[in-house]
């Protein structure tokens, strides 16, 4: 039996670990320049300002936009959506905050892929289910990138008694040397995918009950650094 990851891999609750990026590309707008007749004593000291970026968003939306992405390819249990979600006006839409995009910007060097794709049917929902019928659930549908979905075969469990929240660990079907992890509270998903012999590295991030951010990682520069929480407002 493949035993979840040790306390450093999974935060209180069975969260995943997410990515840190730190800085702050939203920034107030820079003072107002010195009046003329100060520039001459201040010339010497004084550094001039830099401009923003006309290409980083100004501001976020005031609400949270559900599904905010037009939909490319579909399957019975996804939908993946269209859009390069590394570029700018795309991780606005995605972002909840400021700093939410920020991490993502900053991330953007050390991912290959990010993708937003909608789950028809959560862990939550596939796991309330199998409760209702005496059953357990030992196989889940993750999905991969651009229409690709992955057979997850569950071989530890550490559920709530409501089927509320809990993780799950794992491997891919056919897969031995691989490893999945997968945490949920409600409709909230986060879930790792480590398969070396495919060459297949996989983040997985919740953005809304229902929506999940999937990335396509080098784990050689990827750096973890956070613990992701569903129901922390990314």
């Amino acid at each position: 039996m493949i035993q979840a990851r040790p306390a450093s891999a999974i935060a209180a609750g069975g969260i995943l670990i997410l990515v840190v990026a730190g800085g702050a590309l939203f920034k107030s707008p820079t003072a107002a320049p010195a009046p003329k007749h100060q520039a001459a004593a201040s010339s010497s000291t004084a550094q001039p300002s830099k401009d923003p970026s006309p290409s980083l968003p100004a501001t976020m939306p005031t609400e949270v936009a559900l599904r905010p992405l037009p939909v490319s390819v579909t399957s019975d249990t996804h939908e993946w959506t269209e859009g390069d979600a590394s570029d700018l006006t795309v991780i606005q839409k995605l972002a909840h905050s400021p700093d939410e995009a920020v991490r993502m910007i900053e991330e953007n060097d050390r991912i290959h892929r990010r993708q937003l794709v909608y789950r028809n049917e959560t862990a939550s929902v596939a796991i309330q289910r199998a409760k209702a019928e005496g059953k357990t659930v030992d196989r889940l549908t993750l999905p991969a990138l651009d229409g690709r979905e992955l057979q997850f075969e569950v071989a530890h469990a550490d559920l709530d008694p409501s089927g509320f929240s809990g993780s799950l660990a794992g491997r891919l079907v056919g897969q031995p040397d691989s490893m999945v992890i997968l945490s949920f509270r409600g409709g909230r998903e986060a879930f790792s995918v480590s398969s070396p012999s495919e060459n297949l590295h996989l983040q997985a991030d919740p953005r809304e009950p229902g929506e999940i951010i999937v990335k396509s990682i080098d784990p050689a520069t990827y750096v973890q650094g956070r613990c992701g929480n569903p129901d922390h407002d990314h």
